[in-house]
């Protein structure tokens, strides 16, 4: 996870706030404060850059009250793996 900020998704400009290693299937969970946003990606051995950002699938989120809201983004590269998010009330993935 990067943090917020015009230059949050352009991984060489900054170093990424949280990094985690995990296997194939593995989960975790990540807690942030309230009034925030940020995204994240994941890296595999054949992963490149795009323009300075990750390209892969990327997750989402915005958390502002009653307007928060998670998601799952191609926009970087429409082939990017596959990655679910499961929030309380819902999930959203590409596979």
């Amino acid at each position: 996870m990067w943090g917020s900020g015009p230059q949050s998704p352009f991984v060489t400009a900054r170093a990424p706030l949280i990094t985690y290693e995990l296997e194939t299937g593995d989960k975790f969970n990540v807690s942030v404060a309230s009034n925030t946003y940020d995204g994240w990606a994941a890296l595999y051995v054949d992963t490149t850059l795009t323009n300075g950002m990750i390209s892969n699938t990327w997750g989402e989120y915005t958390l502002n009250g009653q307007y928060s809201i998670f998601g799952v983004s191609r926009t970087i590269n429409m082939n990017g793996r596959g990655m679910s998010i499961e929030g309380t009330q819902r999930v959203s993935n590409m596979e």
